[in-house]
């Protein structure tokens, strides 16, 4: 997954035995599958997330493993609190063992022992293990600082290949995509009971969930025709994410259908501030796992999302605000077409039109 390295996978199960953060200094813990703006599909990691200004500590190994790889972006990062405060932004890999590996992104100022080895890395450089010694770390050894107010977290495990993915070839541009896990899987219970109360999703499972595909049905990961794969191929161009279309479930409440819309549809900040190009479904059906050719073309109303309470940050339910119609036919087990009318009621849609497009896996 993320090239070669030099390793030996041990006798017994590689564990997390460790917090990546302390549980008492973070207020969120966001599961995997949110939805959100540029992340149209289902998000294969976690967030940690500070939501207001509050002292920001040391992010550490949650097991014994070696860092393979470590990027700095090409931009900096600041808290959304304060954006005077400018730290660096680095991606870390950690193999864990020959199978097993943590992913860190958004990390601030890397720990001294780490930059003794790698050096200050520049804007947009990367230090890897294919060119030097992998860095040995052990459980709750500091890696970084929290940069700015959250930070991305996902373990996979190449043992384990996810199989709500109808085309798994379609994810080689991010090969870990489809050896993701949920890391409450891999912790020790005693760490698993002090992280929940920071995790809004308490339905199974609760790291939450990416791989939503079901043959046949509306259920899952489009790509627009044409764009290729999930990085878009040659036709989608830096944003492939435009492409991208996504009839799955809520990150918090996996009852509320969301419909994810990579491509400009009309909508603006003004029509659902709550929204970032995710929509709930007026009535909540019906269920896109039952939906099959045989329906023939099926309407969504597509509305507007209000979060449930002030306590509440990820929690949302439709606001009843009707911002159009999704119009959408499933075509054959891996193709479906789609249309949004916008400012227009179920009733008062017709059918497909010229400017209808294609999604496939």
């Amino acid at each position: 997954m993320f090239g070669p390295i030099s390793c030996k996978d041990p006798a017994e199960p590689v564990g997390l035995t460790h917090h990546i953060y302390p549980p008492d200094q973070f207020d969120a813990l966001i599961p995997m599958g949110r939805m959100w703006d540029s992340h149209v599909t289902p998000t294969d990691h976690l967030y940690v997330r500070l939501n207001e200004a509050r002292p920001r500590t040391v992010v550490t190994s949650p097991a014994d493993g070696q860092i393979i790889s470590i990027s700095r972006f090409p931009n900096d990062q600041s808290p959304h609190w304060d954006s005077s405060i400018v730290e660096p932004d680095y991606r870390m890999v950690i193999a864990h063992s020959c199978s097993l590996f943590s992913v860190f992104i958004h990390l601030g100022e890397l720990a001294p022992e780490i930059t003794a080895v790698t050096g200050d890395l520049a804007l947009g450089e990367r230090w890897s293990a294919s060119n030097a010694a992998p860095l040995p770390v052990r459980a709750g050894d500091s890696l970084a600082s929290m940069g700015g107010s959250s930070f991305d977290y996902s373990l996979h495990d190449e043992k384990v290949i996810l199989r709500g993915f109808q085309v798994p070839e379609h994810y080689e541009g991010e090969p870990w995509k489809v050896h993701t896990v949920d890391p409450f899987d891999y912790m020790t219970p005693d760490m698993a009971a002090e992280l929940l109360p920071k995790n809004e999703r308490q339905a199974e499972p609760v790291g939450g969930r990416i791989d939503y595909d079901v043959p046949g049905t509306l259920a899952g990961n489009w790509f627009m025709d044409g764009t290729v794969d999930y990085r878009g191929g040659d036709s989608s161009g830096p944003e492939y994410w435009t492409g991208h279309l996504a009839i799955a479930y809520d990150h918090i409440d996996p009852s509320q259908i969301r419909v994810s819309i990579g491509r400009d549809i009309g909508l603006t900040w003004d029509d659902c501030r709550s929204c970032g190009g995710v929509y709930a479904v007026n009535g909540n059906g019906p269920d896109p796992a039952s939906v099959t050719s045989s329906d023939g073309p099926v309407k969504y109303e597509l509305t507007g999302r209000r979060h449930v309470s002030p306590d509440s940050n990820e929690r949302t339910v439709g606001d009843g605000v009707v911002l159009g119609t999704f119009l959408v036919e499933v075509l054959d087990d891996a193709s479906i077409r789609t249309e949004f009318f916008k400012d227009v009621g179920a009733a008062n849609v017709a059918g497909f039109t010229s400017t209808a497009i294609i999604y496939r896996r």
